[in-house]
């Protein structure tokens, strides 16, 4: 599983949904000082803990997956 990104100063990102979890794969050009993937990480890693903890308050039920 890879995807490389687009343009010099992107991300690459795929994903794999199983039924317990979502494998994710990141990449960015190193030659780029704008983009690295450890901050594309963090950012995703927050954006999920967002979603899930918004999920939860609001009963909103599990995912089919």
């Amino acid at each position: 599983m890879a995807y490389g990104p687009l343009v010099p100063n992107g991300y690459g990102c795929c994903y794999n949904p199983r039924k317990n979890d979502i494998v994710f794969g990141i990449s960015g050009f190193n030659s780029c000082t704008e983009t690295h993937s450890d901050n594309f990480k963090d950012a995703l890693e927050e954006s999920l803990v967002d979603m899930q903890q918004v999920s939860s308050q609001n009963n909103v039920p599990p995912s089919k997956l």
